[in-house]
C-alpha cells in the first residue's frame, strides 16, 4: 500500500508539472499571445461567464485569490487589450469583466490546443481505458475539491 501511495503521489506530481509545462509550450508556439499561465486561467475563468462578464469579486474567488490580486491582473489585461471592463446593471459599484475580441482569439487559440491535446490522450487509450481514465479523474477532482472545502 505504501508503495502504491508513493507511486501516486510522483505520478500526480509529475503530471502536474508536465501539464504546467505543455500549457507552456503552446503559449511559447503562439509569438502574439505575451500571456503567464495566471493570464490563461484569468480568461478562461472570464470566458466561462458567458455574455454578461463576471465581477473582479466573483473571478477572484474562482481563481481563489485576493480580490487585490485579481483588480490588478484585470488591470494588466485590460491594458493589453484582452478584457473590457464595464459597469454592473444593478450594483454600482461592481464592476464587470468581459473578454475583447483579441481575448476571445486567445481563449479559442488554446482551447483548441487543449481539446486537440485530449484528443490525442483519447485515441491512445481503449475505450475502457478512456472510460476508466474519466472515472478516475472525476474522483480525485471531488477529493481535491472537497479537500478544499473542509
Amino acid at each position: 500500500m505504501e508503495r502504491t501511495i508513493k507511486s501516486l503521489n510522483e505520478l500526480l506530481t509529475d503530471f502536474y508539472l508536465n501539464l504546467l509545462r505543455l500549457e507552456e509550450k503552446a503559449l511559447r508556439r503562439n509569438p502574439r499571445i505575451a500571456l503567464s499561465l495566471h493570464d490563461v486561467l484569468l480568461l478562461h475563468a472570464v470566458s466561462g461567464s458567458g455574455g454578461e462578464g463576471i465581477t473582479v469579486g466573483a473571478l477572484a474567488q474562482k481563481l481563489n485569490v485576493s480580490r487585490p490580486s485579481a483588480t490588478v491582473a484585470v488591470n494588466k489585461l485590460e491594458k493589453k487589450g484582452h478584457v473590457r471592463k464595464s459597469g454592473h446593471p444593478t450594483d454600482g459599484r461592481a464592476v464587470r469583466v468581459h473578454l475583447t475580441k483579441e481575448g476571445e482569439k486567445i481563449n479559442a487559440y488554446l482551447t483548441y490546443f487543449q481539446r486537440y491535446f485530449v484528443a490525442e490522450m483519447n485515441s491512445s487509450f481503449t475505450s475502457e481505458e478512456n472510460d476508466c481514465l474519466v472515472r478516475g479523474v472525476a474522483k480525485m477532482n471531488e477529493i481535491f475539491v472537497r479537500n478544499i472545502e473542509e
